[in-house]
């Protein structure tokens, strides 16, 4: 189909009848205007999510402007890891942060730059089945605690300050996830009394909450076992890693 006016009634009614339709097809010749218009018509005529690809994160900063100024409507850029798979460079924690909120949130409108597209991720179960729910009231015991966190991808440190941090002094519990700002849980006993977010610079709260969700900074979890993990070579674990090591999820 080819699309040149968006005064031409005969072509949006045919994109309106094959984007209710389900109907692959493509439309070409746009400006850059037109392309906005059709990507926010079609989320709301039929009422789905819109991906909204481009060539360069350049690219998709200044659609996702153009959006707010011409449309007044707001839109996620995906992030991208901008190293490659098989560096031994550990990924940018905030960006993944980023990543994972986007895909779990699913915004209306999401604008990816092409290389963000080559990125792996879990299955949105896996996050599910890997987090760690908290509400007040529950109990908590501060060492099984603290090993949970270790095997989702957390580091012990004495204050928090990044994101994968985690701190335990007597009955506060500080946890920065995937998310703009770290939890601190506080017991009594072993019991959750409080729960609120912080500023990590100021140490300052931000805001009480009941309840918080710790997702795993790890894209895979290895069993209990080492040696029940199927399709791994042998000898790929050294003797001194936990079962764990940066690019581990590509085999």
């Amino acid at each position: 189909m080819f699309l040149s006016k968006v005064q031409d009634n005969n072509a949006l009614d045919l994109f309106y009848h094959n984007v209710k339709s389900g109907i692959p097809f493509e439309v070409t010749g746009l400006t850059s205007l037109l392309r906005l218009f059709l990507c926010v018509k079609s989320g709301e005529f039929s009422g789905k999510k819109v991906l909204f690809i481009t060539s360069s994160e350049q690219n998709a900063l200044k659609y996702k402007n153009d959006l707010e100024k011409a449309f007044d409507k707001e839109s996620e850029i995906m992030p991208f890891q901008n190293i490659s798979l098989y560096e031994t460079v550990a990924s940018n924690k905030y960006d993944y942060s980023e990543q994972i909120n986007i895909l779990l949130n699913k915004p209306q409108i999401v604008i990816a730059p092409v290389k963000s597209l080559l990125e792996k991720f879990p299955k949105e179960s896996f996050y599910t089945d890997n987090s760690i729910n908290i509400k007040i009231g529950d109990e908590i015991d501060t060492k099984e605690f603290a090993k949970k966190l270790v095997n989702i991808g957390y580091k012990k440190s004495t204050m928090v300050s990044d994101v994968q941090e985690f701190s335990i002094r007597g009955d506060i519990i500080d946890v920065y996830s995937l998310g703009k700002f770290p939890v601190r849980i506080e017991l009594w006993g072993d019991e959750v009394v409080d729960l609120r977010y912080f500023n990590n610079e100021t140490q300052k709260s931000v805001e009480k909450i009941k309840e918080v969700t710790i997702f795993p900074i790890y894209k895979f979890i290895l069993p209990e076992y080492k040696i029940s993990v199927k399709g791994l070579p042998s000898g790929i674990f050294p003797e001194d890693e936990e079962g764990y090591f940066d690019g581990v999820e590509v085999y």
